[in-house]
């Protein structure tokens, strides 16, 4: 190897030893005057570049010597002048104007009310031609606190025709934080100020200035205000209109009418108004609870919860989602209560199993019940083929469930569980002792088993109820995209913890393919 090496070296060696002979052969062939003329000009070349590489002084000019760099804080030196940074806003609210980098232009609150107004002003143009969509829409204002901005919303929508300056995305939701944009908010509002109702507890900025009616009306044309019985089928955006059967004028004052009356305002009477929001705005931040943000953001009440007599404890709902803990009768009841009181084709009664087992069977429960003038309306609703009725049974440490359903022409009875170990002598067990064959009457089917992986057999009866309750699919289909779903366990958890949580029925994505989105009625 070594002798290979050497061998390798020297013949590398001779070979540029070669190469350099020819390289100084070659160079002796050049003649002198030609090797003279090319270093004069190399020498040229040189003296060339570098007079071009060297950069000139700059001269000071008259412009360069007025320019000067504006500051952060000296570049947004104009004020916007639109209407929520105007002297009689600001005077009636906390605001202040916006300071703008460019003379005359919009800051964005401005930009949001002036195109709150416009879609305000085309939704009255069609309130005031159509007499039966201004029903439907006041109708809708009439609703509970906690559905009256959807309804409003759902009434907007079937407006014919679509009013002006109105597009698909001002009526729906925002998928990040679920709430309406900020211009379809501010044009309820203004909405709110002609028709008269409130969609929170406590008034914005935008209410205090163009809604408070005991100031806009001050300038108001003299007469009467509508006190008849008659339907409020008559609605104008000029105010000096009259109605045909009292000759008086109506309570409803349109946006345009605002707007034109709010800029009249004499400023010195708005300190009252000032103190007033202020009042408000401190009481609204000593009694907003602090872990709720979302509201505060979306400017809404917090939906009350529902069914508050069979809530549980705090302590008992948060312990829901711990692994191997064991759901108790008030959660699986309080969860079902809820989707009755949502949707009107669930039929539950609480605690049924526990009644029935004690009276020693179903037929006995329902002598005794019919004596003492018990869930007579339950009893009622059992013969109607649109009620699904769910009985969640807890024995022995285990829950279960039945599901009476009415498929195609005749009562079916699913029962659902959750271990395989013992299925079947339960299944007989709750059949002997709901044994029926008038009120509970149906064919038994036990449906395929889908093994819990811990003791979440409680959130999965709810999981499983609810999946049967509201959606149209086939027993199998249901059966085979539960199946199919990962983490079912931590999903059924989650899906009572939030419901019960929050006290209402909320949409579960991850439960769209099975029960689609159900709509939920207004709770009774």
């Amino acid at each position: 190897c070594a002798a290979s090496l050497l061998r390798a070296i020297s013949v590398t060696m001779t070979a540029g030893a070669q190469v350099a002979g020819y390289k100084t052969a070659l160079i002796a062939t050049i003649p002198d005057s030609l090797s003279q003329s090319t270093t004069d000009l190399d020498a040229d070349s040189l003296s060339n570049s570098q007079q071009a590489l060297e950069v000139p002084a700059p001269t000071p000019s008259p412009k360069n010597n007025k320019r000067k760099v504006l500051s952060p804080i000296n570049a947004a030196c104009f004020k916007c002048i639109c209407i929520s940074c105007s002297s009689v806003f600001s005077s009636i609210t906390n605001l202040r104007p916006s300071s703008m980098s460019k003379q005359n232009s919009k800051c964005r609150c401005c930009s949001i009310i002036t195109f709150a107004i416009d879609m305000a002003n085309s939704i009255e143009l069609v309130l005031a031609a159509n007499s039966e969509m201004l029903r439907s829409f006041i109708f809708a204002t009439s609703m509970p606190t906690s559905m009256i901005l959807d309804s409003i919303i759902k009434a907007i929508s079937n407006l014919q025709p679509i009013p002006m300056f109105i597009s698909q995305k001002h009526l729906l939701r925002s998928t990040k934080r679920n709430i309406y944009p900020s211009v379809t908010m501010a044009t309820i509002r203004l909405l709110g100020g002609t028709f008269g109702f409130q969609i929170s507890e406590h008034p914005t900025s935008l209410d205090l200035a163009l809604n408070q009616t005991t100031d806009l009306n001050a300038d108001s044309t003299e007469g009467k205000k509508c006190n008849c019985q008659l339907p409020a089928s008559f609605f104008s955006i000029d105010h000096t209109s009259k109605r045909d059967t009292c000759g008086s004028h109506l309570s409803y004052t349109s946006t345009a009418t605002r707007i034109s009356r709010f800029y009249h305002l004499r400023i010195n009477n708005t300190n009252s108004s000032a103190k007033k929001f202020a009042k408000h705005r401190s009481s609204r931040q000593s009694k907003a609870p602090p872990c709720l943000p979302l509201p505060d953001i979306a400017n809404l009440p917090a939906r009350s919860p529902l069914c508050l007599a069979a809530r549980p404890d705090i302590a008992t709902l948060t312990a829901i989602t711990r692994v191997n803990n064991m759901l108790s009768n008030f959660v699986v009841n309080y969860f079902f209560k809820i989707l009755e009181a949502n949707f009107r084709n669930i039929l539950y009664q609480e605690f049924l199993f526990d009644f029935v087992k004690r009276e020693g069977g179903w037929k006995q429960f329902l002598q005794y019940s019919r004596r003492e003038g018990h869930s007579i309306n339950f009893f009622d609703k059992l013969k109607i083929s649109n009620y699904i009725c769910i009985i969640p049974i807890c024995c022995d440490l285990h829950w279960t469930v039945l599901i009476r359903k009415f498929v195609g022409s005749s009562w079916i009875i699913y029962y659902i569980d959750s271990i395989s170990q013992g299925s079947d002598t339960r299944m007989r067990q709750w059949h002997d002792l709901f044994a029926d064959d008038d009120l509970f009457s149906g064919t038994w089917i036990k449906l395929k088993i889908i093994p819990q992986q811990e003791l979440e057999c409680g959130a999965r009866v709810c999981l499983h109820g609810l999946c049967f309750a509201l959606s149209w699919a086939s027993a199998k289909e249901i059966g085979r995209q539960l199946e199919r779903t990962r983490d079912l366990a931590v999903r059924s958890r989650l899906l009572v913890s939030r419901i019960c949580m929050d006290g209402n029925w909320s949409p579960q994505g991850w439960l769209k393919s099975i029960i689609g989105t159900p709509e939920p009625v207004i709770p009774r």
